[in-house]
């Protein structure tokens, strides 16, 4: 049976001021999603140096989301004006200048100079998406009222703003009108090919580049979906699920909507916690089974790089799989993820009301926010056990573990196959979507190249991928088939909740102050994506001035419902708890 190959779609000087590390690298313009052009980028001091800061920003996972020339050279799709022009237009954070970014592409692009083969084409310099592209938040905000300039505050680990989805149909269109468009693709093979520009050289670079669109159409269409995500969301199982099961399976008819968009989680609890995902049932690394939990760990990274463009040569026929993911690189990521501590709150948003705070302390402890969200010890072998709360006690938006609970797709050539080692079920002739996913993850995980390599035997104990097998087996599927009101999403530690806004799982929620008003009062409609920062109600500028996009509430997978716990307060309580919380 011949390989099927897929690109899987599922991202200075010092200024003096308390709890901020400022930069001397001075922003270009963060785009019309901010009310002004900030004069410094400033770091939250959350565990980690410049050094670490910019190997997170850089190490490619894999993602080769498009020939790297090329993504310079493509217009947009009905202007001559360039793609790549402005891309803070989708809520991205300007990225720093290095030699992995030349021409300072937005934060969480890199330049991954391995060569790729892809259908074909063999190309040498590919842009991806780094795990900063969807991890890597961002506040904005002026130290005092009269102050002519703000500070752009980079909060690794926090929730990205980037609107992922309209960057994905806008880069589609502009690749389907340069292959289409006569003119258009003459001024784009100028730009790539600049002195070797010939008869022969652009017939070459045409048929490569029809070859790309027909393909990057498809991976665009996984993505699809009538309801906008807008800024901070993707729908990364629906989009998983899609890539996968239909179109690495070239079963058209397992496609299904990506219509349940949620949040970027924030990383910096993630080392501490034995499953994660916002519906918590995902395997996690675990202090004290340091073998399992690393390839749990590498397991749930390799599936993410699966939603941001890896290359997976999936022939269900094998039981392991090429790919252009670099797994030796995810264990570095991890490695400096687990550096991360939960951000301070800056001083310069608001000296603490030490009598409000300990009031609102004492209102923590009364509503009982501790049973369900855990505290976080200090304690590096601490473990945080996840269940997750059922839907009809926590009466949140359930489309997204619906989704992902009740999506069934056909197997076709997997029937038969063993959905991960020896030592698991065999695939029938259909099958949760969750356990195709885990055929390809698992495939791709345990390639006996890498098994048999040098770097893995010296960080880790002898391991077979029939013993890895035998112990990842059991947690590998997802319990496809449960009581809906058995399913719902995990409670997180709060350390560092000011910095993740919007809240809820689907980012249906404004602000803290809204988080804790009784579900009817909460705002229906509000601008998200903006850096603005409202750090009296904890949470983001929601005004149509801001310069963010609408978000309704109204619409499928974007309910702000449930979670009604401490929404019987007074405001002067609300603001005592949000005081308190602000020191998590």
């Amino acid at each position: 049976m011949p390989v099927f190959s897929s690109r899987t779609i599922l991202m200075g000087a010092m200024l003096s001021l308390a709890g901020l590390c400022v930069s001397a690298i001075q922003s270009p313009c963060v785009s019309q999603n901010s009310a002004e052009t900030p004069k410094s980028i400033a770091y939250a001091p959350n565990g980690w140096d410049q050094s670490t800061r910019e190997k997170f920003y850089f190490t490619s996972q894999g993602s080769e989301l498009a020939p790297y020339d090329w993504f310079l050279a493509l217009e947009q799709p009905t202007s001559e004006t360039l793609f790549r022009a402005d891309l803070g237009r989708y809520h991205f954070l300007p990225g720093m200048l290095s030699s992995q970014n030349p021409d300072r592409l937005p934060l969480g692009f890199t330049r991954d100079e391995t060569t790729k083969t892809f259908n074909g084409l063999t190309i040498s310099k590919w842009v991806g998406l780094t795990c900063a592209a969807c991890h890597t938040g961002a506040i904005q905000y002026k130290q005092r009222p009269s102050d002519a300039n703000s500070t752009l505050l980079i909060i690794d680990g926090a929730p990205s703003h980037g609107n992922y989805g309209a960057f994905m149909q806008d880069l589609a269109a502009s690749v389907d009108a340069t292959s289409k468009d006569s003119a258009k693709f003459d001024r784009f093979a100028h730009r790539v090919l600049a002195t070797g520009y010939n008869d022969s050289s652009r017939d070459d670079l045409y048929a490569q580049m029809s070859t790309f669109a027909t393909h990057f159409a498809q991976l665009a269409a996984c993505s699809k979906t009538p309801v906008a995500w807008g800024p901070g969301r993707v729908d990364a199982f629906g989009v998983i699920f899609n890539s996968v099961c239909s179109l690495a399976l070239d079963m058209p008819q397992n496609f299904h909507t990506p219509d349940a968009p949620v949040s970027f989680p924030f990383l910096w609890n993630v080392k501490y916690q034995d499953h994660i995902q916002w519906h918590g049932e995902v395997p996690n690394k675990v202090a004290l089974r340091p073998l399992t939990s690393g390839f749990n760990a590498m397991g749930r990274n390799l599936g993410e790089v699966l939603g941001v463009f890896a290359h997976i040569d999936f022939n269900p026929s094998e039981s392991f799989y090429n790919s252009s993911v670099p797994r030796l690189n995810l264990l570095a990521l991890e490695h400096w993820v687990d550096k991360l501590t939960p951000p301070p709150w800056p001083n310069a948003l608001g000296q603490p009301d030490l009598q409000a705070i300990a009031r609102g302390k004492s209102l923590y402890k009364q509503q009982r926010c501790g049973s369900c969200h855990a505290a976080i010890s200090g304690n590096p072998l601490q473990v945080v056990h996840i269940v997750p709360y059922p839907l009809n006690e926590v009466d949140t938006d359930p489309t997204a573990t619906q989704n992902i609970h009740t999506q069934r797709v056909d197997t076709g050539r997997l029937y038969g196959h063993h959905i991960t080692g020896l030592f698991s079920p065999t695939f029938k002739s259909t099958a949760p979507a969750a356990d195709v996913v885990q055929r390809a993850v698992f495939g791709a995980l345990f390639n006996i190249d890498f098994l048999n390599s040098d770097a893995v035997r010296a960080n880790s104990a002898p391991l077979s991928s029939e013993e890895a097998a035998r112990q990842i087996a059991g947690s590998a599927t997802l319990n496809s088939t449960a009581d809906l009101n058995k399913i719902g999403y995990e409670a997180r530690p709060l350390h560092g909740i000011w910095a993740t806004a919007p809240y809820l799982h689907n980012g249906s929620v404004s602000s803290l102050y809204e988080l804790l008003l009784p579900p009817d009062q909460r705002q229906k409609r509000f601008y998200v994506g903006t850096f603005l920062f409202d750090p009296v109600k904890v949470g983001y500028s929601t005004d149509a001035g801001s310069g963010g996009e609408l978000y309704d509430t109204g619409l499928r997978g974007n309910s702000n419902s449930g979670h009604v716990y401490g929404t019987t307060l007074t405001d002067v309580q609300r603001y005592d708890l949000i005081a308190y919380l602000k020191t998590l």
